[in-house]
């Protein structure tokens, strides 16, 4: 499952020649993904009280299908 982080803060710890940076290091605020391989998901919950509809709308539907070999 990809999901997205769009307020990421990543801090730069070396230079450009791969130096240490020990002082003035900056901060940048970025969009990230992130994958997370399904066998580390055992459920995905959402609960419709605390969101609106409008946040699900462009979700697209997924199918789980049962192996038979369990």
């Amino acid at each position: 499952m990809w999901l997205e982080n769009p307020n990421y803060h990543r801090v730069k710890v070396t230079d450009g020649k791969g130096n240490p940076i020990t002082k003035d290091q900056e901060e940048e605020e970025l969009k990230a993904y992130l994958l997370i391989r399904w066998e580390y998901i055992e459920s995905i919950i959402t609960f419709a009280s605390d969101t609106d509809n409008e946040t699900f709308a462009n979700f697209n539907r997924i199918r789980f299908r049962l192996s038979q070999d369990g």
